[in-house]
């Protein structure tokens, strides 16, 4: 069964997606011959329309719409197929069974609302379905006109390229969450380093929610691009998910995973995993990579060790404020001693020079580290230095007072991380020479 916790993660990527969609994503599980839901996005991610219906009659409306969702949801559950069909008052609503490898029948149903179809009824038949339910609410005249109006506003918004950009990002989801539902439930504890690296793509997720969530997304829809980004952010967290609850998280480094591909990719997923965080506290991060230098290594491991490196510069960067100057993040990159070396520097908090080698021991936390910077557990240096090392690279850090005066009421500091790796895997090529 589900614990609080992973009840909980999910509760959250619901509501990071549904806030951007303004559009209600619900979990459902069966439950006998019924489906009952598991979790479901906050009421504010429900359009005005259902909130007009649901406090009809007293607020009868809301325990209708509930029933209604379930049964839904149980339809996709005896079938086994999507279910496109009109909620009681006239909104498309698509319920997704969640089918899992090994798994007979479908283990959860993912269902979405206010959607418009190429093949689907026509505004006049929306119409005729909500006057059916208004009259079952008991709705007077004034309250029937209000509630079209909302109906017809929901239903315009869902048109044109933008729709289809959006349903690219929802079909996207449902394999994030397909993802973790279908895993998560078989483990009740979380291993630590997937937990930690979980957590920092959730909080790139949030910096990124939070940075659009003031716009209309109907009526600009250039930020249209940024929920893909948000999706995407969501996606890779899930994976970390995924591979983490079925014991495949971090597999050990041998032959089968080795791949050979540009440093350049890993640190660009970082960078467009944390833009947004850093964005959010003023502070540009600029790159100089000379070359596209290609190393061999397992993709999963070398990616989370450049996450965890920028996201601590981002972390431990000082904000840009109206008496500083801008503040950024500097990532130079260049071939070097048959490898690939990138240094990722920024200007914040600082590490004191008898902690440069403790800092990669695990649970450490600087003596600098202030109230702002108390989220974290001293997890994430001790994992990449463990990934540097097993790919035969190096990591060595620098940290100097930037002269004696503070700055803003804080002392400043210029840390640099300076990670190296080969460009081939010797070790692993003989493992795979020899079997």
């Amino acid at each position: 069964m589900f614990g609080e916790s992973e009840l909980a993660l999910l509760q959250g990527i619901l509501s990071l997606a549904s806030r951007p969609f303004r559009t209600p994503i619900e979990v459902y599980r069966p439950d006998g011959d019924e489906a009952k839901p598991l979790v479901r996005s906050p009421e504010d991610a429900f359009p005005s329309f259902c909130h007009a219906v649901w406090e009809l009659d007293n607020n009868r409306g809301r325990e209708v719409c509930a029933r209604n969702m379930c049964q839904r949801a149980t339809a996709a559950f005896r079938s086994g197929k999507t279910e496109q069909r009109l909620c009681y008052a006239g909104l498309t609503n698509i319920a997704q069974p969640i089918l899992i490898e090994g798994e007979p029948e479908p283990v959860a149903v993912i269902q979405f609302g206010a959607f418009l179809s190429e093949d689907g009824p026509t505004m006049d038949q929306r119409h005729r379905v909500a006057d059916e339910a208004l009259r079952g609410l008991n709705a007077t005249p004034e309250q029937a006109e209000h509630v079209h109006k909302l109906l017809e506003a929901e239903m315009a918004r869902w048109s044109g390229d933008d729709l289809e950009r959006m349903r690219a990002s929802i079909r996207e989801l449902e394999a994030v969450i397909a993802n973790y539902i279908g895993d998560a439930e078989r483990q009740s504890r979380l291993r630590r380093d997937a937990e930690h690296d979980f957590q920092l793509q959730i909080i790139a997720a949030q910096a990124q929610a939070e940075y659009f969530r003031d716009y209309e997304l109907e009526d600009k829809s250039p930020h249209l691009e940024s929920v893909r980004e948000l999706v995407g952010a969501i996606h890779a967290a899930a994976t970390v998910m995924h591979n983490m609850t079925r014991g495949r998280f971090l597999p050990e480094l041998h032959p089968d995973v080795m791949k050979v591909r540009p440093v350049t990719e890993y640190v660009m997923n970082a960078v467009y995993l944390f833009k947004a965080q850093a964005r959010a506290k003023g502070i540009d991060i600029r790159l100089d990579l000379q070359s596209t230098t290609k190393i061999e290594g397992s993709p999963q491991h070398l990616q989370i060790a450049f996450n965890n490196l920028l996201q601590n510069s981002v972390k431990y960067s000082y904000r840009t404020t109206s008496t500083s100057d801008h503040r950024y993040i500097r990532v130079r990159g260049r071939s070097i001693d048959g490898g690939y070396e990138v240094i990722i520097s920024n200007f914040g908090v600082g590490i004191e020079r008898d902690e440069l080698e403790r800092i990669f021991e695990h649970g450490y936390r600087g003596r600098l580290v202030g109230k702002e910077y108390r989220t974290g557990g001293g997890q994430g240096l001790s994992l990449t230095k463990r990934i540097v090392d097993a790919h035969h690279g190096s990591i060595r850090v620098s940290s100097d007072r930037q002269g004696d005066s503070t700055l803003d009421g804080q002392r400043p500091y210029r840390t640099a991380f300076t990670v190296w790796f080969p460009q081939r895997q010797a070790r692993y090529n003989d493992q795979r020479r020899r079997s």
